[in-house]
């Protein structure tokens, strides 16, 4: 587009991954898809690596005895005593479940109700995937960004998990 004083500027055009637009200091790549050629790594996958071991120190392993409890429990369907357990746990440790493991919870009873319960105390939330055999999509929408990664900022994590249920029931 030609400006008042006559100079041509480049035209916007997005790069070949459709998502962010090109620049000629890039090789006429955006800027992801440039240091993906390049070897560098991209600030926003240095930003979920750290969101991810933020995750990992703040939620419960697998492998923890409080985790397998919550397993045991689980196995019975009774999402009130799942509830008040998984409340329970939060309190005394302050940590949140990892999504892959909460989705192990969700299997044993995939109803709403079920789904909310756990929901709210997964630490690592933009894990939440909806898909075949994954999350249901609900979850993706309510607790997610539509399965949208972290968005990148100063903080790490973006924002905590929707931890609403456990303030109204203090």
């Amino acid at each position: 587009m030609p400006t008042r004083s006559g100079k041509n500027y480049l035209k916007t055009k997005l790069c070949k991954c459709s998502k962010f637009y090109i620049h000629k200091d890039f090789d006429y790549k955006c800027s992801i898809c440039f240091r993906a050629v390049s070897g560098q790594i991209s600030t926003t996958e240095v930003y979920i690596e750290n969101c991810n071991k933020w995750a990992e120190k703040n939620c419960v392993a697998s492998n923890e005895p409080s985790f397998q409890l919550l397993k045991q429990i689980s196995n019975f369907k009774n999402d009130i005593l799942l509830y008040n357990v998984l409340r329970h746990t939060y309190k005394t440790t302050n940590k949140f479940l990892l999504a892959k493991d909460a989705i192990e919870l969700f299997k044993d009873n995939p109803t709403l109700k079920r789904g909310h319960i756990i929901g709210h105390i997964i630490g690592d939330w933009w894990n939440i995937i909806s898909g075949e055999g994954k999350w249901p999509p609900f979850m993706a929408c309510y607790y997610v960004n539509y399965n949208e990664p972290p968005v990148f900022s100063n903080t790490i994590p973006s924002r905590i998990p929707y931890s609403l249920q456990m303030k109204l029931c203090d």
